[in-house]
Formats: C-alpha cells, sequence, structure tokens
C-alpha cells in the first residue's frame, strides 16, 4: 500500500477506495481479532483495567462512523478546491470543522 501511494497522487477516488478497504477490515464481524487487540492496546493507554467483550462491537461502529465522516468531508475540501488530490489541509479543515482541532501541522 505503501508503494501505491509513492507511486501516485492520492485522488479522492483512491483515498476512497483505501479507507473502504481498511473500514472493511476493521469492521469485519468475522475476524474481530485484530480490532479487538487495537481496542484493548488503545483502552490500556487510556488507563482502563478490563473490558467487556461488548464494548469492541461498540468501538468498531464508531470508528467506522468517524472514519466515515471524516473521509466524506475531506473529499468535499477537496472538490470544493477544484483539486483531485487529498491534502493534510483539507483533513485539518475538516477535522477543525467537526470540532476535533489537530495542533502541531
Amino acid at each position: 500500500m505503501t508503494a501505491l501511494l509513492l507511486q501516485n497522487p492520492v485522488t479522492p477516488a483512491l483515498l476512497q477506495n483505501l479507507v473502504n478497504r481498511k473500514l472493511r477490515v476493521l469492521t469485519k464481524p468475522s475476524s474481530p481479532g485484530l480490532h479487538c487487540q487495537l481496542a484493548y492496546l488503545e483502552a490500556r493507554r487510556a488507563g482502563v483495567m478490563r473490558i467487556s467483550g461488548l464494548v469492541y462491537y461498540e468501538t468498531r461502529a464508531v470508528l467506522r462512523v468517524f472514519l466515515t465522516n471524516l473521509v466524506r468531508d475531506a473529499v468535499t475540501y477537496t472538490e470544493h478546491g477544484n483539486r483531485k488530490t487529498v491534502t493534510h489541509i483539507d483533513v485539518l479543515y475538516t477535522l477543525k470543522h467537526q470540532g476535533r482541532t489537530l495542533y502541531g501541522f
């Protein structure tokens, strides 16, 4: 996937394809092992000692909604700017618009 991004610019269609592929992996109910481990590690980083089994499914759903909204708004900013490449500024403006300002870029 990294080689693909280095060879071609990130167009909105390519970004949507990559995100959909990642979302399918993260939200696939048949193989929750990888996502459960990621949710567990993030919870441990936040100081949580034990996690109920239902939290993994809720985390998966929340992550899917968040990423879907983020990509949709970033692509909207890109299309409004008459560009085909989603830049980091588009993502920063999207996060700012959603009330999650990200500093340091």
